[in-house]
């Protein structure tokens, strides 16, 4: 995910990066896109127009929805962080943790419980649902864990990743494969240390997953900070019972391989449109032109002739896209 979003908001041009052309029919469409009809604003700019739009859009509906999480926090749940039972719970969980500030909520519209807040972390729980007190530690142990590997932070990450990229449907799956391998972390670490500890957290589970099904009172913005929570708890729960069944070791293998080599190429080689209108096509001339050519000269330099003359020495070649050598017998 770092690599990826360095790539999309930094994007870098080497010394050994080569340009290569475009097809002329796609060369041809960048070409109509970026061409100016009403004086200087082109197509371009109106689609960098539209995705500004969205983009604002997208984080004012973000941020309204979080406003309306807050308040629903305030105004209709009930603090437990001081009863007793709470602060038992708590304090074993973090031990000797400078992280203690966490506040507990209960309220009967919640579903599932749930974690927010990446400077105050506040945890919500359905007021409804019956645990025994090891369920309720488990649970709480869940959440708390959540934030100790700085899971929400990265969730708002992603999630501000698709606002900027809200017409790519790809930062949609991102989003909800990061979910799953965030819930999945922490289910195994919950449930790593014995047979018997693994059968309790995933029985803990299947109570909320029925408890989730039954009930129907979340308000939206709540759905909005934990939807595909269902979908999601169930496949943990398949994963983490049937651990076996989804290795696959060649395929990730084979799959994180492909990945690299695209990053690595993508700053080998960087796709450069050319296009001439038909108009200027015949007194046009190009690089690619048989009459174009260049020496390579003693120091790393390249002279660069047109029919026969000498135009300039150059460091790079980079911008003479499919210029061919002068060799010996030309």
């Amino acid at each position: 995910m770092f690599l990826i979003i360095l790539r999309l908001a930094v994007p870098l041009e080497f010394f050994f990066t080569r340009n290569l052309p475009l097809p002329k029919f796609l060369s041809f469409l960048i070409a109509k896109v970026l061409h100016p009809y009403w004086g200087h604003i082109c197509v371009w700019h109106i689609l960098m127009i539209i995705w500004g739009v969205g983009i604002a859009y997208r984080l004012i509906c973000y941020i309204r929805e979080y406003i309306h999480l807050i308040n629903f926090i305030h105004t209709r749940t009930i603090n437990v962080t001081d009863t007793e039972k709470y602060q038992e719970i708590i304090q074993k969980i973090c031990g000797n943790k400078k992280t203690r500030n966490f506040h507990v909520y209960e309220s009967f519209e919640l579903c599932s419980p749930m974690i927010c807040g990446v400077i105050h972390p506040k945890i919500l729980l359905p007021q409804r649902l019956s645990l025994s007190d090891a369920d309720l530690k488990l649970i709480l142990y869940h959440e708390i864990s959540h934030y100790d590997h700085g899971d929400l932070l990265l969730k708002m990450i992603t999630e501000l990743l698709c606002i900027a990229y809200w017409w790519n449907p790809i930062c949609a799956l991102l989003k909800r494969q990061v979910n799953i391998i965030l819930e999945i972390r922490i289910d195994h670490e919950l449930s790593a240390s014995s047979e018997e500890q693994k059968l309790a957290y995933y029985n803990c589970l299947l109570d909320t997953a029925r408890y989730a099904v039954n009930e129907t009172l979340s308000p939206p913005h709540i759905i909005h900070f934990c939807r595909n929570s269902r979908s999601i708890l169930y496949r943990r729960i398949e994963i983490g019972l049937h651990p076996s069944q989804h290795q696959y070791a060649g395929v990730k293998m084979v799959i994180t391989s492909l990945l690299a080599a695209a990053y690595i190429v993508s700053y080998l080689f960087i796709l450069e449109p050319i296009y001439i209108s038909p108009e200027n096509e015949q007194s046009t001339v190009g690089t690619m032109s048989p009459d174009f050519y260049y020496i390579v000269n003693d120091y790393g330099t390249y002279d660069i002739y047109y029919q026969g003359e000498y135009i300039e020495t150059a460091d790079s070649l980079k911008y003479y896209i499919g210029i061919r050598q002068l060799k010996k017998g030309d």
